[in-house]
């Protein structure tokens, strides 16, 4: 039965919308350390940043090199597998769009405001 239903899966995927699932859960499973560990290297910096008597706000972390380094290791860790079913898959439904977007939309917000916060250290 469950089986059967693993199988009916399997091919629902592979034939409607072009992706093999066992290569989208090989990359998932295997961002999922590098995931954690940035998250954890995030937190770390913010603790770091808190402890220095420095003001926590996010010029702060725009300006340490560590948390942006770990940072894009989060975004990348999150849109690696969907870069595979955007690459492969045809046929994808709307609903699967709708994260990788919101992803991809919030890492170029913070390399605006990077880029926009090292300028004005500049000047």
């Amino acid at each position: 039965m469950v089986g059967q239903y693993i199988h009916s899966f399997y091919e629902l995927a592979v034939h409607t919308y072009h992706v093999n699932p066992v290569v989208f859960l090989i990359l998932y499973l295997g961002t999922v350390p590098f995931f954690y560990l940035s998250i954890f290297f995030m937190l770390r910096e913010v603790v770091r940043l808190r402890k220095s008597k420095r003001k926590l706000a996010l010029g702060a972390l725009l300006e340490d090199r560590t948390f942006d380094v770990w940072f894009l290791v989060f975004v990348a860790a999150n849109v690696l597998p969907y870069t595979y079913i955007a690459i492969w898959g045809r046929n994808v439904p709307l609903w699967v769009w709708i994260p990788i977007a919101l992803v991809i939309a919030y890492a170029a917000y913070r390399l605006y405001l990077q880029v926009r916060a090292r300028r004005k250290k500049r000047t």
